[in-house]
């Protein structure tokens, strides 16, 4: 999580103004909740990746649809804007940071 804190503490730092184009939104306002959320990312409840991920990717996959569930979770990798290369079976906390502004 070192790197996670490090990236977080970078946000932190960026002109406030930048944070609509950061966070893929349009209003200042929204960008405010998007980087009140993060600034939880360490602390905030958390739950395995591929039960966190919820787009269109995630839902097709169905980890409990899998044979040995817990076995995928140790094996799938997935790329996380704010967490890095991760497992699926990792505990990560809610976010918002998109891959590409």
């Amino acid at each position: 999580l070192g790197d996670t804190a490090n990236l977080l503490d970078q946000l932190n730092a960026l002109d406030p103004s930048l944070r609509p184009a950061l966070y893929g939104v349009k209003d200042r306002e929204k960008a405010d909740l998007a980087h009140k959320l993060n600034a939880k990312a360490i602390s905030g409840p958390a739950m395995p990746a591929l039960s966190r991920y919820t787009g269109v990717v995630y839902k097709h996959l169905d980890p409990a649809s899998l044979t040995d569930p817990a076995a995928a979770g140790r094996s799938i990798l997935i790329v996380s804007a704010l967490y890095g290369l991760i497992r699926g079976s990792d505990r990560i906390a809610d976010y918002k940071l998109p891959m590409a502004p």
